[in-house]
């Protein structure tokens, strides 16, 4: 990607409603680094600071026992530590959909972060209706 994003969701997996979301950009990486930082320039890793406010302002909210579950990121502990240091914190290992068939996509296992997944796919799905057509 060219300009690279990181989405923050905190979510209420029993409710299916977002309490907080935090967008942050991050810096240009992968096949396409090298042309982004000469387009662009290089952009500073903001994501960290962002997950630190989000959780900062939502964590009066959230339960001091939540269970919180992250994928496997290991920037997301000391974070969640600070702001809720008796939440227990679960993590998984992100799930890549496999190629099959006739291109259709098909999960490997069971998707534990399919709340926060579904949102995010809708929230795509229903701004992507505001662009006008042409």
């Amino acid at each position: 990607m060219m300009k690279p994003l990181s989405v923050t969701v905190i979510a209420d997996v029993d409710r299916w409603r977002i309490l907080g979301v935090c967008v942050a950009q991050l810096p240009a990486s992968g096949l396409l680094a090298a042309k982004a930082r000469k387009m662009y320039g290089p952009r500073p890793d903001k994501g960290n600071k962002a997950r630190n406010n989000l959780l900062q302002a939502t964590a009066k909210h959230i339960a001091k026992t939540a269970t919180i579950r992250t994928h496997q990121d290991k920037q997301y502990p000391p974070v969640i530590e600070r702001h809720l240091p008796n939440a227990s914190h679960i993590t998984h290992k992100s799930i890549k959909a496999a190629v099959v068939g006739q291109g259709e996509l098909k999960k490997c296992g069971s998707a534990p972060l399919y709340c926060i997944n579904h949102q995010l796919a809708m929230l795509r799905a229903n701004v992507s209706r505001l662009f006008r057509r042409s």
